[in-house]
């Protein structure tokens, strides 16, 4: 049975419900509740059974696969919202922003067009902001003028943006992209595969790295950027001071004390490690402008002069097959 309850709406289809004014509900188990708002293709069954003797907004589930905070739930007409989930407890619990009345043993409809002017669509989308777009499979976009699109991806900033596989776009103006991904501070950017960034106005890229400080860069393999306005690359790299630039692989960390909001001892550091327990440096360039090499240096190219240091802490001078040892004591 399709319901058109409120004025100016629109049903078509199978089982949906348009219950604002001006909305439009399309498809089948589809469910459009704000005002101006669209809901089309379907809603799913949620996995677990929801119980509850009490009405409250507390329930018991037997299982919490596919739910997210922030997702509508309805049932006999009743629109609701998430609000938190305890998958620890037993039994495992949801709470809601409005009570479904008393349920025993029973399942309800997950993904809703909720907030005004919403569109919703796909399979199981919640779209409960206002102004905002779910499309795709069990997304949430609850945040004002927020997009949610792909597969259990979640928009909740205002103007913010979740797409890809289980990604999450948490604060205002944030983008999330790729698969298991977290955008959690303001207009910051995650993409790749399991990437986050913390900071504001932060990007990580890549594989598992980690954006934390504001304006920092993390791109490559599990590298981290800490310092505010830092940036690390490569693998395993770790830039944990203010303005700090790192890359290579598997760098010897700045040991200056200073907070990560505030420069250390080396504006850029270049890693040549192999291992956690086998972290070196290959050059380091500190703020007054003084470079420290691991190997060689080679002045003029191919024909040039190398300087190098002996066995004894000499230094050597080589050019061609001509070389000096210049002892310092």
């Amino acid at each position: 049975m399709t319901i058109a309850s409120s004025y100016a709406s629109h049903v078509e289809g199978r089982s949906t419900t348009a219950s604002g004014d001006y909305s439009h509900a399309e498809g089948e188990y589809t469910k459009a509740y704000g005002r101006g708002s669209h809901a089309e293709g379907g809603a799913s069954l949620t996995n677990g059974s929801l119980t509850s003797t009490e009405n409250d907004e507390v329930y018991s589930i037997t299982s919490t696969s596919g739910l997210k905070t922030g997702a509508a739930l309805s049932y006999n007409g009743i629109a609701t919202e998430i609000v938190s989930i305890d998958s620890t407890s037993s039994p495992k619990t949801i709470t809601l922003s409005k009570t479904l009345g008393t349920l025993s043993n029973q399942q309800v409809y997950v993904g809703a067009a909720s907030g005004d002017c919403s569109h919703a669509e796909g399979d199981g989308t919640t779209a409960s902001g206002y102004y905002s777009h779910a499309e795709g499979r069990y997304t949430t976009a609850s945040g004002y003028a927020s997009h949610a699109e792909g597969d259990s991806s979640e928009a909740v900033g205002q103007a913010s943006h979740a797409e890809g596989d289980s990604t999450t776009a948490s604060k205002p103006g944030s983008h999330a992209e790729g698969h298991g991904t977290t955008a959690s501070g303001n207009a910051s950017h995650a993409e790749g595969y399991i990437t986050t960034a913390k900071g504001n106005y932060s990007h990580a890229e890549g594989i598992h790295t980690t954006a934390f400080g504001d304006y920092s860069h993390a791109e490559g393999f599990n590298t981290e950027a800490e310092g505010s306005n830092s940036h690390a690359e490569g693998n395993r790299t770790t830039a944990n001071h203010k303005s700090q630039h790192v890359f290579g692989e598997w760098n010897v960390l700045d040991t200056n004390a200073a907070a990560a909001t505030a420069r250390g001892d080396y504006v850029e550091i270049v890693g040549n490690g192999s291992g956690s327990s086998a972290r070196s440096n290959a050059r380091t360039l500190d703020w007054s402008g003084n470079e420290t090499l691991a190997g060689t240096l080679t002045i003029g190219g191919t024909n040039g002069i190398t300087l190098s240091i002996d066995s004894s802490g000499n230094l050597k001078v080589t050019k061609g097959n001509k070389s000096a040892t210049i002892t310092l004591s």
